[in-house]
């Protein structure tokens, strides 16, 4: 079942034009992709609460106002300029070997500093050491389905797609930051296994977060370039038979 308008899709590819995702997406019915759900064998995803204000680990709770700002001053610096950073993060990392995000904002740096090996390393790392961590999950399923290998996604998050698993049952409400990088992640696996569905419900639920937001603009094209490559198939058989 395809909930975006194939014919106008159609017509894009034939004239040679660049769709526009959200343009396409902004015409969904989510109430269609709701009762779907419902009717699914999963059901419905769980309501999400989240919110703006600072939700921070236990461990980078505990340092001072200092350390704070400086490992902020890090995380601004770790795409732009990665490799100045990691003598840094190494360093910090011996003073503080029970802070998970100096793991994640290594594994950043290696990757931003063309080191795949020692980045997928670092994030297994993380996830084994602190496996609480939502954001080092985050970030090795980043790796995977920049690769390619979105099936590596389930194994990373245990099949649980779900944000609710992966924090205690009293935390009810999550950081903004935890909710958009999450459903960008599933949505994308949603998107690249075929489950449109779930694939847009997370679209729309980003779009409600933060519509203009990078993850909310990617999850969008993926879903879209899923429905166009479907389209491509399908012509493709035409011309066969």
């Amino acid at each position: 079942m395809s909930y975006l308008n194939t014919f106008k899709l159609i017509q894009c590819v034939l004239e040679r034009k660049r769709p526009d995702a959200k343009a396409f997406l902004e015409e969904v019915n989510e109430h269609k992709i709701i009762a779907s759900l419902k009717r699914s064998k999963d059901g419905l995803p769980q309501p999400i609460k989240w919110t703006t204000e600072p939700v921070e680990e236990e461990n980078f709770a505990k340092l001072s106002v200092a350390e704070k700002k400086k490992i902020h001053k890090i995380f601004q610096r770790v795409y732009t300029e990665p490799t100045k950073q990691i003598p840094i993060l190494l360093q910090l990392k011996e003073k503080h070997p029970n802070l998970p995000v100096l793991y994640n904002y290594l594994g950043v740096a290696y990757e931003h500093s063309q080191q795949p090996d020692k980045c997928k390393e670092i994030l297994h790392d993380t996830v084994k050491l602190f496996p609480d961590y939502l954001f080092g999950k985050i970030t090795l399923a980043e790796y995977h389905l920049k690769r390619g290998n979105h099936r590596k996604v389930r194994t990373i998050f245990n099949n649980k797609l779900e944000i609710h698993y992966h924090f205690p049952a009293s935390r009810t409400t999550y950081h903004i930051s935890e909710v958009r990088s999450f459903h960008s992640i599933i949505g994308t696996l949603h998107a690249r296994s075929g489950n449109m569905t779930r694939a847009i419900f997370c679209y729309l639920l980003l779009q409600k977060i933060d519509p203009d937001h990078p993850l909310s603009l990617r999850l969008g094209n993926e879903i879209l370039l899923k429905e166009l490559s479907k389209i491509s198939r399908k012509q493709n058989r035409s011309r066969q038979s």
